[in-house]
């Protein structure tokens, strides 16, 4: 059974990198989850912590893999599942599994600054390597575009109108 899941949490490690036998990144890595409550006092105190297994794969595993590590608080949404097995004295577990479709930084408490991944430096040596623009499964380029002429422009008092004269004239 799978359902859609969102933890919030820290990493109990940085993520292990590694590679699926097609090639394709993925990383693995824990995050501890705290259940936190007020006493009678109104102090805040851990009442339990849920251990989830996280896997990512592809792009989101790239990312995610050089801007995560140990301890830093993150989000994640995926497919959750939950399996049972038997443990090494005879007893049951069960062990959560996440595979990650998203994930960020809680910046709830301040926290770290996810590192931009460097798209145009991978664009240049996807094209170097042959796998340039226009060939089937290469990524939409990543070059600035300006947008600024796109802009409405400010309009000054002492500046003649923009506005159309059929926008002026009273009906």
């Amino acid at each position: 059974m799978t359902d859609k899941f969102t933890v919030v949490g820290s990493l109990g490690a940085d993520p292990e990198r590694r590679t699926t036998k097609g090639g394709d990144p993925f990383i693995t890595f824990s995050v501890a989850s705290n259940e936190r409550r007020q006493n009678t006092e109104g102090n805040w105190v851990d009442i339990q912590t849920s251990w989830f297994d996280v896997s990512a794969f592809g792009a989101l595993a790239r990312n995610a893999g050089d801007a995560l590590h140990r301890g830093d608080r993150v989000i994640i949404l995926g497919d959750l599942t939950v399996s049972q097995y038997e443990t090494s004295g005879g007893g049951k577990g069960r062990a959560a599994k996440i595979r990650a479709t998203a994930i960020g930084h809680d910046l709830t408490t301040g926290g770290p600054r996810a590192p931009r991944a460097q798209q145009g430096n991978e664009q240049g040596q996807r094209q170097e390597e042959g796998q340039g623009q226009g060939q089937r499964g290469s990524e939409p380029s990543t070059a600035q575009v300006d947008h600024s002429s796109e802009w409405a422009p400010v309009a000054r008092e002492d500046a003649p109108s923009l506005e159309p004269a059929w926008m002026s004239t009273p009906f």
